[in-house]
């Protein structure tokens, strides 16, 4: 799965191998096991994250925990900081409407979420 990801988000970026092993400072053949899944040359932890930097996506994105690529530490201040808004005006709505705009919203999140795995 590593691997597949990295050359599919070296070509996505229109780099070369010689682009990224430079990026890393190592050598082109030396990147190059890492595409090839080659065991016994994986990337250390900090090399996971220079390629997640440079591709813009996360580590576990790489490592194939995840299928969501664009999803940053920024991203997940920004999402905190957004549902601690929306939680401000749920607190705004009357008591007896509340429970029916909860139900609203898990479905939406749910219907986006849905199109995100398609």
């Amino acid at each position: 799965m590593f691997s597949e990801r990295l050359k599919k988000m070296r070509i996505l970026k229109s780099m070369t191998q010689e682009n990224v092993a430079n990026y890393l400072g190592m050598t082109r053949q030396g990147y190059g096991h890492y595409e090839r899944s080659n065991m016994k040359h994986e990337p250390d932890l900090d090399t996971i994250k220079k390629l997640a930097d440079l591709f813009n996506v996360t580590t576990d994105y790489l490592l194939g925990r995840s299928d969501i690529p664009f999803h940053t530490a920024k991203q997940d201040k920004e999402l905190s900081e957004e549902t601690m808004y929306y939680l401000h005006i749920l607190e705004t709505i009357p008591k007896n409407e509340r429970k029916l705009f909860e139900q609203k919203i898990i479905e939406y999140a749910e219907f986006l979420r849905s199109k995100q795995e398609n």
